[in-house]
């Protein structure tokens, strides 16, 4: 029986899927294997599944879900001991496991056997990792380290490809992968040495010049040591980053390349439990994204290089500083009657009064601020907010969307009287149960693929994903729909937006001096 995590959870005997339903046990079966052949405390587990609202017999529903577990597994596969469960499984039957072992295996071989073999490790991956789970609570720290190790296991395959002179063909990859983790500056070294490679010198200082600003503005810090050492090689032309592999075939040692370090201790790690000592995994390497810092003012930027038609990346930010809503930047709309927004205090406030009136065709009512300009291709967008008057049970929705003659996209942040405090996506997203009074929503889109996250213990959790293609504005929002509006008047507020994405389609005028 084989048990596959790196993907939708999976349960898989021969040919033939093993069936495992309900939520619940789902979780439970994710946590066994994630910790196989451990015992794992039934206490911990408890907490885990049930966490502050634990049933009056937790003890006894643990038993229930793990006496079905047999049922559908096996009676010897899942086992119990005096204080908790082990699940007795082959290593070689888990796809996390074989996929750490290939990882073991890569690290000893030459920078072109390398890669080869990582790209084989990352071949075993179906998708996200426990992508049906991936919004449960108990799963969330879990999943959050298989993403990074699989993030960072694609750095080191990159890594080796450079190591052998690579460089043009990898662009394409770093800039789709530099869209989805913007702050990732291992991932930014790689372009613009890639960059460089391919003959595009003015680019890759140009990339250079932009992770520098969006570090700045972002977390207030200066480029790493390893990325301004490579800026100084590149500008000196220095040959020991041109590409061509030496006669000897060893690997150019290139400035600023300090993985090889992490890579020996990642290795060692998995290479005991290659050999048979079951282990959790052992390291992650490199750092994720990190929630920006407060913008100084409001700004549209953009830039192209003078030598290249190639699209360049371009930010609309605004920290709400001013006293009125910048018209070069936004456009208000309102639904029915009763809402409003305005600037004040270093905040856009957006309110709806308690005797508001709906619009016939939704049946709603709403207040909209959105960007002039629109991204005909790849964005990521981000927003804080507070909730300032906000009655428990109000009906009311706090959003960021992603809008377009057709399709819409929300990440919303709803207070419903039926079904409480949550966070929510529409169209066919999930939803997170979270009773915060603020916080921060994310709208993002790579290719066609637009995804939506909310922002939970300083990692962005991802909500829902679909297909939108087109030009895209981005837009906050309060809203209301008549099915739920308790009549009462709720007002929140914006401190800090920010959007990038690649040459942005802005009316005239719509840029302000020196933009």
């Amino acid at each position: 029986m084989e048990f596959r995590i790196l993907g939708p959870l999976q349960v898989v005997e021969g040919d033939a899927s093993v069936d495992v339903a309900g939520s619940k046990r789902r979780v439970l079966l994710a946590l066994l294997v994630l910790r196989a052949n451990e015992i794992v405390r039934s206490d911990w587990l408890i907490e885990q599944l049930w966490a502050e609202r634990p049933p009056a017999n937790a003890a006894a529903a643990l038993h229930s879900h793990v006496s079905r577990l047999r049922k559908a597994l096996g009676p010897d596969m899942l086992a119990r001991r005096e204080w908790g469960y082990v699940l007795r499984v082959a290593p070689e039957l888990i796809d996390l496991r074989r996929f750490e072992c290939l990882l073991a295996e890569a690290e000893p071989l030459p920078a072109r056997e390398r890669a080869a073999k990582l790209a084989e490790a990352l071949a075993v991956w179906r998708g996200d990792p426990l992508a049906d789970l991936a919004l449960e609570p108990a799963l969330e720290r879990d999943v959050a380290h298989l993403e990074e190790l699989r993030l960072a296991t694609v750095e080191r395959r990159i890594d080796a490809d450079l190591e052998v002179g690579r460089g043009a063909e990898l662009v394409a990859e770093l800039e789709a992968l530099i869209a989805e983790n913007l702050l990732r500056e291992h991932l930014r070294w790689q372009l613009i040495l890639s960059l460089y490679r391919a003959g595009r010198q003015a680019e890759a200082l140009e990339v250079f010049r932009e992770t520098r600003r969006v570090l700045a503005d972002e977390l207030g810090l200066e480029p790493s040591p390893a990325l301004k050492e490579l800026e100084t090689a590149i500008l000196r032309q220095d040959p020991a980053i041109a590409g061509i592999p030496p006669a000897s075939g060893r690997p150019i040692a290139e400035p600023g390349l300090r993985g090889g370090r992490r890579r020996r201790v990642y290795g060692g790690a998995v290479a005991v439990l290659c050999v048979g000592v079951i282990t959790a995994v052992a390291a992650v390497v490199g750092t994720g994204g990190t929630h920006g810092a407060r913008p100084r003012s409001a700004s549209v930027a953009r830039r192209r290089s003078a030598h290249t038609n190639r699209a360049k990346p371009a930010s609309i930010a605004d920290d709400f500083g001013d006293q009125t809503i910048d018209t070069l930047i936004w456009t208000t709309w309102a639904e029915g009657t009763g809402a409003s927004a305005r600037q004040a205090n270093g905040r856009l406030v957006f309110s709806i009064a308690a005797d508001a009136t709906f619009e016939s065709r939704f049946n709603s009512v709403s207040i909209n601020v959105g960007t002039q300009c629109k991204f005909p291709g790849e964005f990521d967008a981000r927003v804080d907010y507070t909730l300032l008057s906000w009655p428990a049970g109000n009906g009311a929705t706090v959003s960021l969307a992603a809008f377009q003659t057709g399709p819409v996209d929300l990440i919303s942040r709803t207070t419903s009287s039926k079904y409480g405090d949550f966070y929510t996506t529409w169209p066919g997203g999930g939803s997170l149960p979270l009773a915060d009074a603020s916080g921060s929503l994310r709208i993002s889109r790579s290719g066609s693929r637009v995804r939506t996250y909310v922002l939970h213990h300083g990692r962005w959790i991802v909500l829902g994903t679909q297909t939108i293609s087109g030009q895209i504005w981005i837009g906050m929002m309060l809203a209301s729909n008549a099915d739920e509006w308790q009549r009462m008047r709720v007002s929140a507020s914006f401190d800090d937006f920010r959007v990038t994405g690649a040459d942005p389609i802005c009316p005239p005028g719509a840029q302000p001096p020196g933009g």
